[in-house]
């Protein structure tokens, strides 16, 4: 029963995450039902194996906080695709093809800078930024616009790696562009994770539902019973 109720408050927390724009006070309480709710499964899961699967010992036990594990950084990953898919939706195309072309035409120069003085330590220091993330944010810029240009719209994964890497870049020199991007870039984010939120709330409740059945099944039997190893 309590990994029903955890589940479930997992559930509800994703979903305040998904439709909460803004406000601490409403994301403190939607975090309070996600924690909470996570706060069950670790324990309880633990438990259960244990008292149900006896036999499977400690290796069942690391074995399923080890699927557990790698459940949720796989879960991580799709909730950052979800994130990027619907990054475009956010953004304000006109300006953003407008930070990318700035990019692609001043960035070489700086790029080429960097490259001169690249065995002068001083000299790098005195630029404030590496060759290596200004390579990195026009390689991204160029895979972005290329596609924008052939399809006639933004990726969202192409589009928010290069902005990304241009906010890392770290071109003092171009102070304003950077502010520009971050401005159109963080609502965006903020936008496409509330959509990932929403997307992954219904595996809390079907998590849920399997509990629920399981609660059931074991109600008809009488209640539930730990499996005992006999000698």
């Amino acid at each position: 029963m309590a990994n029903f109720q955890g589940s479930l408050q997992v559930g509800i927390g994703l979903l305040m995450f998904a439709f909460i724009e803004d406000g601490m006070i409403l994301l403190m309480i939607a975090a309070t039902f996600f924690a909470g709710g996570v706060a069950f499964f670790f324990p309880n899961m633990t438990g259960l194996m244990s008292e149900r699967f006896p036999k499977a010992g400690s290796l069942g036990i690391t074995l399923l906080i080890g699927f557990g594990f790698g459940a949720a950084g796989f879960s991580n990953a799709i909730m950052g695709s979800i994130a990027d898919q619907y990054l475009p939706d956010a953004l304000d195309e006109q300006v953003t093809v407008q930070v990318l072309e700035s990019v692609q035409q001043r960035f070489p120069g700086y790029l080429a800078e960097a490259n001169e003085v690249s065995g002068d330590l001083n000299r790098l220091a005195e630029l404030g930024y590496r060759a290596v993330d200004v390579d990195n944010a026009i390689y991204h810029t160029e895979q972005a616009l290329q596609y924008y240009n052939m399809q006639g719209h933004l990726d969202g994964v192409l589009t928010g790696n290069a902005l990304r890497a241009i906010i890392d870049s770290d071109v003092l020199q171009e102070q304003a562009l950077l502010d520009k991007t971050f401005s159109i870039l963080r609502p965006a984010d903020n936008y496409g994770g509330r959509m990932s939120f929403l997307w992954v709330a219904p595996l809390a409740f079907i998590v849920c539902l399997i509990f629920s059945i399981i609660y059931i099944r074991d109600k008809r039997k009488g209640g539930y019973r730990a499996v005992r190893l006999e000698r």
